[in-house]
């Protein structure tokens, strides 16, 4: 089955390069690798970081209107990933983040679970502002992972599911798209290991 990772990238162009370095280390390497930015600076990083391996390299900004004022009437990174989905071929669907690392075999382990399954999620350890908090474990299967299920766990098939642009769903929204995977596909199903890292700034995505 052919993958494709789609990642959203704020602010953070200082972060690229690490992130590029786990995704040369994937003993399974995603098929396409789509690579959403919104500020000059990540554009910058993204085209220069060593990815090894073809991206698709897409400004978000085309996809979000604004107001007189410059502010989003959408959720951006929710109508830039909603493009990714359109345009991508894949049979499977990862997601990939500007605070995310994902662990050598995450998606090996994550396409060999959707032969079997229509949506997973893998365990995650999380920080805040430098430190880490704790770990999202993965040990049940999961049928409502609204605010419980974080952005990054999961890799489901490809699907006529998008994620919600409403800017009521700005700091949720992929708890959101989540359940209405869950009503699609059923529970998520859960790949016990740790195979995401993940360390939240206050300029993340979710958070403005």
């Amino acid at each position: 089955m052919r993958l494709a990772v789609i990642g959203t990238f704020y602010r953070r162009p200082a972060i690229v390069p690490a992130i590029a370095e786990h995704i040369r280390a994937q003993t399974r390497k995603p098929d396409e690798l789509w690579l959403l930015w919104e500020e000059r600076a990540d554009a910058e990083a993204l085209y220069a970081a060593d990815w090894g391996m073809e991206v698709q390299v897409l400004p978000i900004g085309f996809a979000i209107p604004r107001d007189a004022d410059g502010r989003p009437r959408v959720v951006p990174p929710s109508a830039a990933i909603n493009v990714a989905l359109d345009l991508t071929t894949a049979d499977c669907i990862a997601y990939l983040t500007d605070d995310s690392f994902p662990a050598p075999t995450k998606y090996e382990r994550m396409v060999e679970a959707l032969a079997d399954h229509g949506a997973v999620y893998c365990s995650q350890r999380y920080g805040y502002d430098g430190a880490w908090t704790g770990v999202r474990t993965a040990d049940r299967e999961q049928g409502s992972p609204f605010c419980v299920v974080d952005h990054t766990q999961v890799a489901h098939r490809r699907s006529d599911d998008r994620w919600p642009t409403d800017l009521k769903w700005m700091p949720n929204s992929d708890g959101e798209f989540f359940r209405r995977l869950v009503d699609r596909f059923g529970p998520l199903h859960p790949i016990y290991d740790i195979l995401d890292l993940t360390m939240q700034m206050p300029d993340g995505i979710s958070r403005r």
